[in-house]
This record gives structure tokens, C-alpha cells and sequence, in this order.
């Protein structure tokens, strides 16, 4: 068996999202593995596969808004499909209704739509990849802010 020392710590958190109808989650991904659990209201949930990263124009690695599409929607559908249309590849949509629970791979960009008043909880669980880039010694470069 591998030695707990060099097994990543779980590192799990939990959120309760509360949203009004029309608010817009920015389309971004996470690097850990995401389980949406809708409680109260609907949501409209959009995923698309990393592959499909480089077509949502991120920002760049030492913006701080690194993980997030400079693409963006608001509750409009004419604007969400202009979303799709300039993204280059259509993403997979999600319905979600009370009781519904989405789970979310890690590096799957997203972006999220509440329909309605709503109540989510999210909980985000570390994943492999996110823990060997932890443990790998990169260092960021001192750019952007001063320490």
C-alpha cells in the first residue's frame, strides 16, 4: 500500500449558492470534481469538455481570472447562443430542478443560468491532477502583484 505521507489530503468544500432568477454564473472551470445539488428553483447549466478550453478564450495564466472565459452571457437566450456560436463548439445543457444532482468532471468549463429564485449546494472535492500539481514545486513567477 502507498504511504499515507504522499497521498494528497482531501481537501473538500462545501457552498450553499442562493441566487435570484436571471443571475449568470461567469463560464469558468474547476480542477476539482464538482457535484451541484439543486434544492429550491431551477438552473440552466452549460459544460463543455476541455477540449473545448482553448475555444472559450480564457484569460491568460497570470490574469487573476486565469480559469475564466473572457466570453461572457447574460439571461438573454439570443446571447446565449451567440455564447455557443463564438465558443466554436456547442456545449452539452443541463436542466436542473430540485432534487436534480449534476456532477461536474474536473476541467469541464461551465457556466450557470438560475431560471428562477434557486438554492444549490456545491461540494468540491480535490482532484488527482490538482494534487500532483500541488505537490510538484512549481513556483508562479512574481508577476502582477507585489507581495
Amino acid at each position: 500500500p502507498p504511504d499515507s505521507a504522499t497521498l494528497p489530503q482531501n481537501q473538500t468544500t462545501r457552498r450553499l449558492w442562493l441566487s435570484g432568477a436571471g443571475v449568470v454564473t461567469r463560464t469558468h472551470y474547476d480542477k476539482g470534481h464538482t457535484m451541484l445539488a439543486q434544492i429550491v428553483g431551477r438552473k440552466l447549466v452549460l459544460l463543455w469538455r476541455p477540449e473545448q478550453l482553448h475555444a472559450l478564450r480564457l484569460y491568460p495564466a497570470v490574469h487573476e481570472a486565469h480559469r475564466q472565459s473572457q466570453l461572457s452571457f447574460t439571461s438573454d437566450q439570443a446571447d446565449l447562443l451567440a455564447l455557443t456560436e463564438k465558443a466554436g463548439s456547442a456545449p452539452a445543457i443541463v436542466s436542473l430542478s430540485p432534487g436534480d444532482l449534476l456532477y461536474i468532471p474536473p476541467y469541464f468549463a461551465h457556466a450557470v443560468l438560475a431560471l428562477d429564485s434557486s438554492a444549490t449546494v456545491a461540494v468540491v472535492s480535490e482532484s488527482w491532477e490538482q494534487a500532483r500539481w500541488a505537490r510538484s514545486g512549481w513556483v508562479p513567477a512574481p508577476l502582477g502583484r507585489a507581495a
